[in-house]
């Protein structure tokens, strides 16, 4: 055990002197090129910072961290060149349920190196929870005292012999006050865990949220909350329904036209008013409603006008100069330094932890740079939701609002992977531990009873309903998609497999019943819904589907069918060439 102690006090001494000796920290102060630079591969915003020998040894370390092997992590710990990640290592190790500790010096002693990572409010916990049980066992040790000194003084009293009886209830005198000696446990106690936690305002300021709530949630909302807004909409549905064609052109324009029309809801209008002076035999209107709805560039109505005006997406997949000083810049960071060199390794969830926290409430340079990053290393939540802390209307890299995720299916890909990551974004924008009210879980938001009926289907590989783990939800989410276009009232057609992934197959089927969809009109199908949240859910994903299709550099021509007034249907997925490449991303997911 105390080999243990001894190694991690190697491990110190090295890291306090990384400021000194590593190349990179050297050549940041010196302002000449360090390690970065000179590792530098091809792909300027995640250079090499570890070298290749050191990668193994790394991903070996965490390997045993996770299993509890703290003797075999020692042995490893002088065959490393760069103890970069050390901190990272040892917090793994530390933080396992059966992690053999031989005191609280370890934990002290972490601290003191890596109070900045993101490791250090689960380590203070582990430390306050380590001397509570022990604050615990000394009152335990104190009362049994008392209870075995009080029946021996009872012994002896019946025994009528003289012996030395400890008086319970006796007061006991300090410095004038009065106290039992349960109260002067119990306050030396508090003042101990009082004295040695003090770390109050930085754990909450750990756990605080980042203020990004009120942005996603505005971005991800249609924009119809005010009645108003509701009302014209439905008016001008209605009139359309009744054949009174300018008159839903006419409400539809009204509804464009107004200055707090959110960009979903302006598009929708406007795209509609263009339909509706088709009909109404008004030509020379349809092309400014159309223009005006293609400006609202990543709505579904905005990308279906700009198809039909022939306009391309005209999306940012590349980082420009600007993008890549940034992410250089938190490179030259010691968090940003740390976060490279753990996606070099294979740790990406750790990786994203450092970036997320170093920039927590951040929006300028930082921040910027964290985004960059988060995006080439596939840290699709924290890309995410970055960028919609710095850019709330869209614009800038718009790659890192449509995050291509690290993560892979288990046993491969049998679906879409742009409509994997278009449910995923808009379910639960890339958040695996994402648990909605009802239940659903993981990036998918399956529910765990549909996660089991999908199961029951699955080959033996999937054994269970895993819905937190990325790679064991996504297999899932794509083995029920797979089952949904067998159902008859779903089939390849993608607003109903959105539908019935959203609403359940059975509504959809009770919409076909109910005639909604008699007219042959997809996107009268989709107005016509009933449940709001549903017609929501369709447009929002089928815009993120065709933005993914562009970003892997696939056709659309679900979005060509729907402009064509045709029904957007779902190809059965094939797997690419293994040269395929991924639009502004290395060619390192397999897709």
């Amino acid at each position: 055990m105390r080999g243990i102690l001894r190694s991690f006090g190697v491990v110190l001494t090295i890291a306090s002197l990384m400021a000194v000796a590593s190349p990179s920290f050297a050549g940041r102060l010196s302002g000449q090129p360090g390690a970065d630079a000179r590792s530098q591969g091809a792909d300027p915003v995640l250079p090499n910072i570890l070298s290749s020998e050191d990668v193994t040894l790394y991903r070996e370390m965490f390997a045993l961290a996770r299993q509890g092997r703290g003797r075999a992590i020692d042995e490893r710990l002088p065959l490393l060149a760069n103890p970069l990640l050390l901190g990272h290592v040892m917090a793994q190790r530390y933080l396992h349920p059966r992690a053999a500790i031989e005191s609280d010096a370890e934990l002290i002693q972490w601290l003191a190196a890596y109070s900045d990572q993101p490791d250090a409010a689960a380590i203070r916990d582990l430390l306050d929870a380590r001397r509570s049980e022990r604050l615990r066992e000394q009152a335990r040790l104190a009362r049994a005292a008392q209870r075995s000194a009080a029946r021996s003084a009872a012994r002896s009293a019946r025994s009528g012999k003289q012996g030395i009886a400890v008086p319970t209830k006796k007061p006991i005198r300090r410095g004038g006050g009065v106290a039992d000696a349960g109260t002067l446990l119990n306050a030396s106690g508090a003042a101990m865990l009082a004295g040695l936690t003090g770390s109050a305002d930085a754990l909450a300021e750990l756990s605080g949220g980042t203020g990004d709530d009120e942005v996603l949630s505005s971005e991800w909302s249609l924009g119809m909350e005010d009645r108003s807004t509701r009302e014209l909409w439905r008016h001008g549905i209605a009139a359309w329904r009744a054949g009174e064609s300018a008159a839903a052109a006419s409400v539809f324009g009204t509804l464009a036209d107004r200055a707090d029309a959110s960009a979903w809801v302006q598009a929708a209008a406007a795209f509609w008013a263009a339909r509706a002076h088709l009909h109404a035999r008004q030509p020379e209107h349809v092309s400014h409603w159309l223009k005006v709805a293609a400006s609202q560039t990543r709505t579904f109505y905005g990308l279906l006008a700009q198809r039909i005006l022939g306009l391309p997406l005209r999306i940012r997949w590349q980082p420009d100069d600007t993008d890549i000083a940034a992410a250089r810049f938190v490179g030259s960071t010691a968090a940003g330094e740390r976060a490279l060199a753990l996606v070099q390794v294979g740790e990406h969830p750790r990786a994203e932890a450092e970036l997320a926290n170093a920039s927590r409430g951040e929006r300028g340079r930082f921040a910027h740079g964290a985004m960059v990053i988060a995006e080439r290393a596939g840290l699709a939540q924290l890309s995410l939701q970055l960028y919609a802390r710095l850019y709330p209307d869209g614009g800038g890299f718009e790659a890192a609002g449509y995050p291509v995720p690290y993560w892979r299916p288990e046993g491969g890909f049998t679906v879409d992977p742009a409509l994997l990551f278009a449910l995923a974004r808009q379910e639960s924008r890339f958040d695996p531990e994402a648990v909605s009210r009802a239940g659903a879980r993981g990036l998918m938001q399956v529910m765990p009873a549909t996660a089991r009926h999908v199961i029951r289907r699955r080959p033996d590989d999937l054994a269970d309903a895993r819905l937190s783990n990325p790679e064991t939800n996504l297999a899932v989410g794509q083995t029920y998609i797979e089952l949904l276009v067998t159902e008859e009232d779903v089939g390849q057609d993608l607003f109903r497999l959105a539908a019935a992934w959203n609403g359940g197959p059975n509504n959809v089927k009770k919409w076909e019943f109910e005639g909604i969809a008699a007219e042959d009109d997809p996107l009268l199908f989709i107005e016509t819904i009933p449940f709001g949240e549903t017609r929501n859910f369709i447009e929002k994903v089928l815009a993120n589907y065709w933005i993914y299709r562009d970003r892997l550099n696939q056709p659309v021509p679900s979005l060509d069918s729907l402009a064509a007034g045709m029904w957007p249907t779902y190809k059965e997925y094939r797997d690419p060439p293994v040269s395929a490449t991924v639009q502004g991303t290395q060619a390192r997911y397999g897709y």
